[in-house]
């Protein structure tokens, strides 16, 4: 089973010939009639041919390029069929934050929930907030946080994208299953301590594996270290990388420690991740 917890409904020229999200609008790839464009679900479903599942991602954040509405997910879900599960997003700051998610799960058939502090420009340890948890907690859903920096928003508050900030969040509700993505980074050590402290969190290896490999190595066996390399989602953050292309990057860390003295990460303790049941961990 190999499972990739982060991806978006991008074209693959978004990175290749776009270099950004800023001048693609995702949105217009949507046509009247619920369909897309020629080639954007040939070739997602193509990116896609390793996995069993892919989780695709909406992102409501006004200020950036990177948003896609929960209808755009729920039709791109639809017509990749069974193998595409899409997760909604909605903005914290909104009153209708929390009645716009319920929506969104029980009409548009969306199965979790994307949120990032740092894009959406919210404090997520605020009790304006746990009226949106409360509706998390009542659906069942899990949510994927982005929950570290990011270099698209210069201008995005870094002090609320520290991983601690929901560690009082997580103490409140413990029956909602979280994952920071991208490992948290860059504080992938404060991830993975939180990770062994509360049994509903996980985190996913998107886009640092390739961008970050020293980083990823350290956080993993920081994570082996603390008994919780099991809780390692795989996750490529496509359209940026491709899934076949994090799996060859995340096996390539066993070489790291090669000569040296350095600890070892097991070839099939990084296997495990790739082939982890994500589906069934998040319970969707």
């Amino acid at each position: 089973m190999a499972v990739d917890v982060h991806m978006h409904p991008h074209r693959r020229s978004v990175k290749e010939t776009h270099g950004g999200y800023g001048d693609y609008d995702l949105e217009s790839e949507m046509l009247t009639d619920g369909t897309f464009k020629d080639g954007l679900i040939e070739g997602f479903l193509a990116d896609a041919e390793m996995l069993d599942h892919a989780i695709v991602l909406a992102v409501a954040a006004p200020k950036y390029w990177i948003r896609a509405s929960n209808e755009l997910v729920s039709a791109f879900a639809k017509a990749c069929g069974e193998k595409v599960i899409g997760f909604a997003s909605v903005d914290p700051n909104s009153p209708t934050a929390a009645p716009e998610l319920e929506r969104a799960v029980k009409e548009l058939g969306l199965r979790g929930l994307k949120l990032s502090p740092i894009y959406q420009d919210f404090e997520p340890d605020s009790p304006d907030v746990y009226p949106l948890y409360e509706k998390i907690q009542e659906l069942g859903i899990p949510v994927i946080w982005h929950q570290g920096t990011s270099l698209m928003a210069r201008f995005g508050p870094l002090e609320d994208a520290n991983p601690v900030r929901l560690d009082i969040v997580l103490r409140d509700f413990p029956e909602i299953k979280m994952v920071f993505s991208h490992m948290a980074v860059p504080w992938a050590t404060e991830a993975v301590l939180m990770m062994q402290k509360h049994p509903q969190l996980y985190m996913d290896i998107s886009a640092t594996v390739m961008s970050r490999p020293w980083f990823v190595y350290n956080a993993l066996v920081t994570a082996m270290e603390s008994g919780c390399l099991h809780k390692v989602l795989f996750a490529s953050d496509y359209p940026w990388y491709t899934p076949a292309e994090t799996r060859e990057a995340l096996y390539a860390l066993a070489e790291f420690p090669k000569g040296t003295n350095l600890p070892k990460l097991p070839m099939e303790e990084l296997e495990a991740i790739v082939n982890r049941d994500s589906v069934s961990v998040l319970g969707i």
